[in-house]
């Protein structure tokens, strides 16, 4: 029962942060056809996690002047998408970090 509820509370705290993260992209673009809710629907969410999450992602590194304005490749968002985005978002809120 244990691993059942903690299972539960890990997956929901993983969309929580997906949530927040993609939120917060949206806001910095200012895009309004940039929709977070569309990790919910079913099969829209690939397209929506492969292709449209990185093109806003670059958008926003180029917005901040990074110094690698290209997101995660395909591969990190197909297989760890929470560190991809995370990763990419630290470059967009610290440009001048390290790549």
């Amino acid at each position: 029962m244990t691993t059942l509820i903690l299972g539960m509370v890990c997956c929901l705290y993983g969309l929580y942060q997906m949530w927040t993260m993609l939120n917060e992209l949206q806001q910095y673009t200012r895009d309004q056809e940039f929709k977070p809710w569309y990790m919910f629907i079913p099969l829209l969410q690939y397209y929506f996690l492969w292709v449209k999450v990185p093109e806003q992602v670059t958008r926003a590194k180029q917005m901040a002047g990074s110094r690698n304005p290209q997101a995660a490749g395909i591969v990190l968002y197909i297989f760890l998408p929470m560190y991809a985005l995370s990763k990419d978002l630290n470059e967009v809120w610290d440009p001048n970090a390290a790549v």
